[in-house]
Formats: C-alpha cells, structure tokens, sequence
C-alpha cells in the first residue's frame, strides 16, 4: 500500500464521499466556525442543544478530504450525546491522533485516522473539527 493509500482509509473515502449531515440549518442554537488558514478548509457546525445534550448537530463548507471526513464523522459521534460524553469524545479522538493510549472502546471510524500522524501537513485537516467542537462544548462545563 502506499503512503498516500495509508492517509485515504476507506472510512474517510466514504465520508468525503457521502457526508453525514452536511446541510446549512438555518434554526441551529449555536453555529461553530472551523477554519484552517493553511489549507483553507473551512466548515460551520449548526448545533442544536436540548437539555444538556446535543440533540441535532450538521455541517456545511468545503475542505480536503481529511477534514471532510472529519467533520462528518464528529458530527455523527455527537448527536445525541451529553456535553460530557460529547466531550470525552473529542479527547478520545485528539488523543488517538496525538499517540496517546486510548481506550478500547474507542470508535472505529475514529482509527480511519490514525495515519495521519504519518502526514504532519494533514494532521489540522483531521483535527481542527474536533478542537473547535470542544472549544465550544467546554463553554458549557463552568
């Protein structure tokens, strides 16, 4: 397999590829910006919170496949999740990227990223998602 083939896991092929939730929602309670200046991927996260949990979440902009994937993959990890799960959630899938011991429950759509630590210059296309998505849920744990 080459190096390229190691970074497009079939999972995020089928996310670039067929998205989970991506359309704009106009009626979200909160919108959440992602932006990579270095690669221009730029994504906005509609969320829609009802009793502490994130009821609906979908997204909409453009970006690599990397983040493509990404994006769409988060967001059908935090639908129906508490703010702490969702946010436990966003450290699992940092720290797997990062090399960090996990845990075995970890999803496997999240190991589709893995290889990316091979590939330095895509590692904010995987991440800048996720470290937005928490910034925002920790707003909420104060």
């Amino acid at each position: 397999m080459s190096d390229l083939n190691k970074l497009y896991d079939p999972v995020i092929k089928a996310h670039q590829a067929h998205p989970y939730h991506f359309e704009k929602i106009s009626n979200s309670s909160d919108t959440i910006k992602a932006y990579n200046p270095v690669c221009g991927d730029r994504f906005d996260f509609f969320v829609n919170l009802a009793d502490k949990k994130l009821s609906t979440v979908h997204f909409h902009g453009y970006g690599c496949a990397v983040s493509m994937a990404a994006g769409s993959v988060l967001v059908k990890s935090m639908e129906g999740k508490s703010i702490k799960e969702a946010i436990n959630l966003c450290n699992d899938y940092l720290d797997l990227l990062n090399g960090k011991e996990v845990k075995d429950n970890v999803p496997d759509e999240f190991r589709a990223f893995i290889a990316v630590k091979d590939f330095p210059a895509r590692y904010e296309c995987a991440t800048m998602a996720w470290v937005e998505m928490k910034k925002f849920l920790m707003k909420f744990t104060v």
